[in-house]
């Protein structure tokens, strides 16, 4: 059967990314203080279970392509983009944001601005099927959505995690809720 990996850290003889649980050491006693959350079995257990699930139940992948989104995703880097891109590529209608020009323009044009296997293809594909497009952020921006992922560099420098950007787009998507009186989901 196949193998379930789900932490990672470069590998030695690549850029690709391999496993390393010891490197993202994952906890959940954060949920289980402020929430009172106590999960009935254990993590490895549930992840496996909900792989082996949508692995052997095509039924499963089958419900979610029947549900068409409109989803905004602030940030074009690795996550936004290639999250942005594969949204699309279900059928979802997804605007990616970027306060740089010349990404917004190039990747408008099907040129992604890293290399990721497979992305420029799938980015000529779901720019084609008019489900993808990148728009500038501004203040005056209206999401047209029902979910807004934010997916901002979060850079960090000797152990110091830079939490500016996410601090500064969640103060603009705050106030955008605010005066539109709408309701979003915001991941």
């Amino acid at each position: 059967g196949k193998e379930l990996n789900v932490s990672y850290q470069k590998s030695k003889d690549s850029n690709y990314l391999v496993d390393n649980p010891q490197r993202r050491c994952p906890s959940i006693d954060k949920a289980r203080g402020m929430l009172n959350y106590n999960p009935k079995i254990d993590l490895e257990t549930g992840l496996k279970r909900t792989y082996e699930y949508y692995l052997n139940n095509s039924d499963a992948e089958d419900a979610w392509e029947e549900y068409e989104m409109n989803v905004s995703i602030i940030g074009t880097g690795y996550v936004g983009l290639v999250s942005g891109v594969c949204l699309a590529s279900k059928g979802h209608k997804v605007t990616c944001y970027d306060k740089n020009f010349e990404i917004v323009k190039s990747l408008n044009n099907g040129i992604p601005t890293f290399h990721e296997a497979g992305l420029e293809q799938l980015l000529l594909s779901v720019i084609k099927k008019n489900t993808f497009k990148v728009s500038l952020i501004s203040e005056e921006t209206v999401f047209d959505s029902e979910i807004i992922i934010i997916a901002v560099g979060t850079p960090s420098e000797n152990g110091q995690i830079d939490l500016s950007y996410i601090s500064e787009v969640a103060a603009m998507v705050g106030e955008y809720l605010r005066s539109h009186n709408k309701f979003l989901s915001i991941v």
